[in-house]
């Protein structure tokens, strides 16, 4: 996480009563808050996590937000949903490609659609702002107001990718497909991403190196 704007933390604000999912942030309300306050807001928690009674909401810095205006940006609910959780398609993509492993099913074919899907949105997200685990947002004057933690690149590997690639050498079909996805998303990839994805290349060359010749490439 990128470190907290500068001055001391002023206060600090905690999660009070039942659990609740983090379905969104309300930003606009809160900077506007903190432009009032003269403070910027460090939020703790990002979309997707569960908050329980007493858990770190944020601290605010050098000024002074009521905690209640923090406290109402955070938007609950019963799930998670697919507005500024971009996690969310990645671990369902994740879950099918499992499932259809499981050997209940049994179907590598459907495991290698998903994995198609998951090569599609690793090549959109390497082509925008992602590998910063904060985000900040400025208010008009481009003081920042708000820093909030995101899903940053090593984030989507491990969900779109970690849990299929392990079990993935139990079928060349699938690991095939996973070298596939690597090479072609390493293809795209600026520099500062390509490290985790060589790392799981060379990772999956080894598995393929073990096997025979003809199990090594991808099935037509």
């Amino acid at each position: 996480m990128a470190a907290p704007p500068p001055g001391p933390v002023t206060a600090s604000v905690r999660w009070r009563g039942a659990s609740v999912l983090v379905e969104q942030f309300n930003l606009v309300p809160l900077v506007a808050a903190a432009e009032r306050g003269g403070a910027s807001v460090v939020l703790r928690v990002k979309v997707g996590d569960v908050l329980y009674d007493g858990d770190a909401v944020a601290d605010v810095h050098h000024g002074t937000v009521p905690e209640a205006e923090v406290l109402r940006a955070v938007v609950g609910g019963p799930e998670r949903t697919f507005h500024q959780d971009p996690l969310l398609a990645f671990r369902l993509l994740s879950d099918i490609g499992l499932r259809a492993l499981s050997s209940a099913i049994n179907d590598p074919a459907t495991a290698v659609q998903a994995l198609d899907a998951v090569e599609d949105l690793l090549r959109r997200a390497a082509a925008g702002p992602i590998g910063q685990e904060t985000r900040a947002i400025a208010d008009a004057s481009g003081t920042v107001r708000v820093i909030l933690p995101v899903a940053g690149w090593d984030s989507l590997l491990r969900v779109g990718l970690d849990d299929i690639l392990v079990v993935a050498p139990g079928m060349p079909m699938v690991l095939a497909r996973c070298r596939k996805l690597l090479t072609g998303v390493l293809s795209v990839a600026p520099a500062p991403l390509r490290p985790p994805l060589e790392e799981r290349l060379a990772w999956t060359e080894q598995q393929l190196r073990s096997r025979p010749p003809f199990l090594r490439d991808e099935a037509a």
